[in-house]
């Protein structure tokens, strides 16, 4: 049995050629897994002569694998890769075993470099057709630009005191996924604000150095969790028309997010908080209603309603429990604000608001309203 000659391909030096290679139960495999069912392949190949056979290009005829071995060492399979062209072998293996092969062996994606995703908050006035996108159709747009550019090579150009680089690049990812980035590694804001020039955005550099995200916080709302509460919200755009709630919702997320004279609410404390807040959640950031304090939420809710106009669905609302001292503040707050307000439809919220509350702390009560609750005890204390 012949050595082993330089440069022939294993299992573990090919296995990055290949994809698609699955378990009998056609489920797709990864890592070692991977290379041990390429390696199972490569020995039936070879052990079936009759299958064994590349008939090349330019007419003439090899074997697909050979077996090699140093003195000493045991036998491994390799691709005939030396004595025919290593693309029209390892074509030629995919197609007699099932399996799909790319020759174009991508570098994994670097630290910092940012997909469509992570770099949707650096950019702003991403439009379609003169109107401004946001949510989901802005992530779509900036989908469609990274493909229209990295297949533009003469413009997907970007001058670095280093010379030219890509702007967008491909990249593999878990599971040898491939995806397409910005090449932001190393020049993250010449390539942003290139990327941006090109597509006719605004690269919002200040916020590249913002200090990190906190966690979404239990309690807190994302519009598609907001639907459930909201409803008949209007459109943010007039020319911008949306069927359901939650992408309506989206919009006016972004909208009232970004202008600081809206996105406040004032509490009975007399205190000011944020309406809407920036969270990290387990994928992606997202905006959401700061409800994550149970005497604070009522508020952000009315607030959020009367500035998109709104009707709000107490009936679909969850009180969470987990703090029933809290639940007593909200409650005994929600009170003295009806009290003080003369609108009438503020006080049937903050009204009807507080009861929900109260039937959540009342399982040890008798009192079966709240009223009944505190004329029971504004007696006993007098």
């Amino acid at each position: 049995m012949e050595p082993i000659r330089p440069g022939e391909l294993k299992a573990t030096d090919a296995v990055i050629f290949f994809d698609n290679i699955c378990d009998n139960n056609g489920c797709k495999l990864t890592r070692s897994e991977k290379r041990s069912r390429l390696k199972d392949l490569m020995k039936e190949v070879y052990d079936t002569p009759e299958v064994n056979m590349c008939l090349l290009s330019e007419g003439k005829t090899y074997p697909l694998i050979v077996c090699r071995q140093n003195p000493g060492r045991a036998q491994f399979y390799y691709f005939n890769n030396i004595d025919a062209p290593q693309e029209e072998v390892l074509q030629t293996f995919a197609q007699k075993t099932g399996i799909t092969c790319k020759l174009e062996n991508y570098p994994e994606k670097q630290a910092g470099e940012l997909i469509a995703n992570d770099a949707k908050q650096l950019l702003d006035e991403v439009c379609e057709n003169g109107v401004k996108l946001t949510g989901t159709a802005k992530l779509e747009k900036l989908h469609n630009w990274f493909k229209t550019l990295y297949n533009t090579p003469q413009n997907n150009r970007c001058l670095t005191p280093k010379g030219e680089v890509p702007i967008i690049v491909k990249r593999k990812g878990v599971n040898n996924k491939t995806m397409l980035c910005l090449n932001t590694s190393e020049y993250q804001t010449q390539v942003m604000a290139a990327f941006a020039r090109h597509i006719g955005a605004i690269y919002l550099k200040e916020k590249e150095n913002a200090e990190p995200l906190l966690n979404k916080q239990p309690g807190e709302m994302t519009a598609r969790e907001c639907a459930r509460i909201f409803h008949n919200v209007p459109n943010c755009k007039s020319d911008y028309s949306k069927k359901y709630a939650s992408p309506k919702l989206v919009e006016w997320f972004e909208q009232i997010y970004n202008r600081p004279d809206l996105n406040e609410v004032a509490v009975p404390s007399g205190k000011k908080v944020p309406l809407l807040v920036r969270r990290q959640s387990v994928a992606q950031q997202c905006i959401c209603l700061n409800t994550s304090d149970e005497v604070v939420k009522p508020f952000v809710i009315r607030r959020f309603a009367a500035l998109i106009r709104a009707d709000v669905c107490l009936d679909n609302l969850t009180i969470r429990q987990d703090n029933p001292q809290s639940l007593y503040k909200t409650m005994l707050g929600l009170k003295k604000v009806e009290c003080q307000t003369k609108n009438q439809k503020e006080q049937a919220y903050y009204h009807a608001y507080a009861q929900k509350v109260y039937e959540k702390i009342s399982l040890l009560n008798k009192e079966i309203t709240l009223t009944d609750y505190l004329k029971k005890h504004q007696k006993a204390n007098g």
